[in-house]
């Protein structure tokens, strides 16, 4: 058995009617052996509504995807083929897609962002991409 390359601990705290705190710890992994991870640039003088695509690199079956936003702006996400933005994403905020059962089936498709001003300094965006390499096609 191969140990988990991404291991998320999150713990959801709420307040139900009339109780008090209430803490769920819960953790989810993912076997992650493939991964591709980095930072990328959004030029200067890119217009408002430039698209990027994030960076899968070699992982070809991802299976775990963080997009950070690095910027001054709101970026516009957009998950899969379709066209229209799925969410926004606030300067400084973070979107994780997790998938962990290692099914082409179940594979993240593909993920772009959009500017949302036109870009007058350098930004960066952050992509932590990890898939499983033992899926058959």
């Amino acid at each position: 058995m191969t140990t988990p390359a991404v291991r998320s601990i999150e713990s959801l705290m709420y307040t139900p009617p009339g109780g008090s705190l209430t803490t769920i710890p819960f953790t989810t992994s993912s076997e992650a052996l493939e991964q591709e991870v980095g930072q990328q640039g959004i030029p200067i003088g890119a217009p408002i509504a430039t698209q990027y695509q994030v960076n899968f690199g070699s992982v070809a079956h991802p299976t775990y995807v963080r997009v950070v936003n690095n910027t001054d702006q709101r970026l516009d996400l957009q998950i899969g083929a379709d066209d229209a933005p799925d969410c926004g994403l606030a300067p400084g905020g973070s979107l994780k897609i997790e998938m962990p059962v290692p099914a082409s089936a179940n594979d993240i498709p593909g993920i772009w962002y959009k500017t949302s001003a036109e870009v007058t300094v350098e930004q960066r965006v952050a992509c932590y991409v990890f898939g499983d390499p033992h899926v058959e096609d």
